[in-house]
């Protein structure tokens, strides 16, 4: 295995108030995530640099807020908007838990837009208010299912 050494002075230490022991864990991490979002690293290789098991690092890529479910065409229109709309939920999920558990939540722009008890209810009101636009609805509860985008033509029509 080759070894890669990277030169830093103390400030980089300074501003981020890390130790240099806390620096040398972490750097090598988020250069297997930044090589795996660039697609230059598979996720069980990008997983072998850092030590990690795939589990371990679908996990970090989770706390690094990456998704480790990548489409393999993300130029879909919205597709990073979406991401980043479902990434929102999972960060707000603490809070939400605690104020709308068993609720419907509309995410846009990485906010909380609507509410409600009826999903058909709310995906109507928020076609209603923003038209044809990436956002997430999800129902708050524990464990919460991954969903991904599906894009289509067809609408339903009343």
């Amino acid at each position: 295995m080759q070894t890669l050494t990277i030169s830093y002075n103390e400030n980089l230490l300074t501003a981020n108030g890390l130790s240099a022991e806390s620096l040398e864990q972490e750097l090598p991490l988020l250069l297997a995530v930044k090589l795996f979002e660039l697609r230059r690293l598979s996720l069980n290789s990008a997983a072998e640099l850092v030590g990690l098991s795939n589990f371990r690092f679908k996990q970090e890529l989770k706390r690094l807020y990456t998704s480790p479910n990548r489409l393999e065409d993300n130029k879909l229109p919205g597709h990073r908007e979406f991401e980043a709309e479902v990434m929102a939920f999972e960060r707000l999920k603490p809070e939400l838990l605690k104020t709308h558990r068993g609720q419907f939540v509309a995410i846009y722009q990485e906010k909380v837009v609507e509410v409600g008890d009826d999903e058909m209810e709310l995906l109507n009101r928020m076609d209603k208010r923003f038209g044809n636009v990436p956002y997430y609805v999800e129902l708050v509860q524990e464990n919460t299912p991954r969903k991904v985008r599906i894009t289509s033509i067809w609408k339903a029509r009343k």
